[in-house]
């Protein structure tokens, strides 16, 4: 249209005609009704579940995901497994459509009812550390050691950074170096990501601008911008944060503990993704998609205890167990978490978590 205006100011003949512009004017006004359906379908399925924040076009289960740490996306499933600690055997396995974050509870207690134990240890890089995650585990008596992303005190002097503030629980208060209170309102503010959705659930903690601004160390615990507002010295405290803390504390004095998890969770991965073939998957659809990693996890560990036993051993512990259960009973101490991707093709989409669970029984 602007080139044949051009034209048309420039006294020439338009180089489009009528139809060719009526065609792309209709093309462009069918796509606009498209789109306005597939929002309007969003909005409704937003009613039921307001996590949902897209629609997949290949996949309707499928969801945009990264698949690795450069911030590449695809359209895929999100595969979380549970993988022992002693035989490397896949004891849970589900496919989800949402990232690592919100999936470590679910998972975890999942692999401890099928283990059937009572207590268990799950470790996990830092995709799965999530305060709300890790207390749902500590009220199921999941003992996690979860990597905690790196903190960013670049604001703060040393000496005056949180980790420097006491926290007394009886007073629900914390204690600045200075030895001054900061206390909080009680209420409990939701914090939410770019998308609107509940991140955390926090409390701050402030101190007054008076007691701050007499305080002898003003310039290295206050900004420029508290001074400017008149605010005092202020912390968020996450609801979690009492998991969050134990969790910490428990990586940091058990450093080899986690150091297995990456040598246990890839032994599967590695076996099923670079050796097998399958980072991606034929079906589309989450029940399908779970129904044929069900196939290949079946195989990975039948070849695991065929490798662990051996195959007379394996067939007589079979014929020993009764009709009802048909389980190869394999002692098992723990389970791990991790988070490989496995990419789309043309067959259809897929990811996989791979999640290294360290859960000792």
């Amino acid at each position: 249209m602007d080139r044949a205006d051009d034209a048309i100011a420039a006294g020439k003949t338009p180089d489009i005609s009528p139809e060719t512009l009526n065609k792309a004017l209709d093309d462009i006004q069918q796509r606009n009704e498209k789109l306005h359906g597939l929002l309007k379908v969003l909005e409704e399925i937003q009613q039921e579940d307001p996590s949902v924040l897209q629609i997949s076009l290949t996949d309707p289960d499928a969801r945009a995901m990264a698949t690795n740490n450069l911030g590449h996306v695809d359209i895929v499933y999100n595969v979380q497994s549970a993988v022992d600690d002693k035989h490397c055997l896949i004891a849970h396995f589900s496919a989800e459509n949402q990232p690592d974050v919100h999936l470590l509870g679910k998972v975890a207690t999942a692999a401890k009812v099928e283990l059937g134990v009572e207590a268990l240890e799950a470790l996990a890089d830092k995709g799965y550390h999530y305060g709300a995650e890790l207390q749902k585990c500590a009220k199921e008596d999941i003992t996690t050691y979860v990597a905690y992303p790196d903190q960013d005190y670049k604001s703060k002097e040393t000496g005056f950074q949180k980790i420097d503030f006491t926290y007394d629980a009886e007073k629900d208060a914390y204690t600045c170096p200075a030895k001054q209170q900061l206390t909080s309102n009680g209420t409990v503010y939701d914090k939410k990501n770019r998308t609107g959705q509940v991140q955390n659930q926090i409390k701050v903690y402030k101190a007054s601008y008076k007691t701050c601004a007499e305080c002898p160390f003003v310039g290295q615990c206050l900004t420029a911008a508290s001074h400017e507002t008149r605010h005092g010295r202020s912390i968020e405290r996450s609801v979690f944060e009492e998991a969050v803390v134990n969790n910490r504390l428990r990586v940091i004095n058990n450093r080899d503990k986690y150091k297995r998890r990456q040598a246990i969770v890839e032994h599967p991965f590695g076996t099923i993704k670079r050796s097998w073939g399958y980072y991606y998957t034929l079906l589309k659809g989450k029940e399908k998609v779970e129904a044929e990693y069900s196939l290949v996890f079946l195989t990975y560990n039948l070849r695991r205890a065929i490798n662990i036993l051996g195959v007379k051993d394996l067939l007589e512990r079979i014929k020993a167990c009764s009709l009802v259960k048909t389980a190869v009973y394999l002692p098992v101490r723990g389970v791990f978490f991790e988070s490989p991707k496995i990419m789309g093709s043309k067959f259809g989409t897929g990811r996989n978590d791979f999640m290294a669970f360290r859960r000792a029984a």
